[in-house]
């Protein structure tokens, strides 16, 4: 498995984490593999999705409508992580 693929995998587990509410979404950036070094696009958005989530805490108690959007964001982006790298799992297979 690739150093990508293996950071894709780790982001789906915080992100569901933090759903879940297993994990703080501060905690959960903390725990991000290599946000600074990151080049694939998908996890770097997701990453800027989680951090905006984790700052808007407050907003979000607040604002129903907000809540349901951000909570949607994270749970479209684990999908389309799952996605794209199951995708490249098969083409890399055939």
């Amino acid at each position: 498995m690739a150093v990508t693929e293996l950071r894709a995998a780790a982001a789906v587990i915080l992100l569901q984490r933090v759903l879940a509410r297993d994990l703080e979404p501060d905690a959960a950036l903390r725990e991000w593999p290599d946000i600074d070094t990151e080049s694939d696009e998908l996890l770097a958005a997701s990453w800027h999705d989680l951090s905006h989530y984790a700052a808007d805490e407050d907003i979000r108690a607040k604002d129903l409508r907000y809540a349901n959007f951000q909570t949607e964001l994270l749970k479209r982006r684990i999908e389309e992580i799952k996605q794209k790298f199951s995708n490249r799992r098969r083409a890399a297979d055939e």
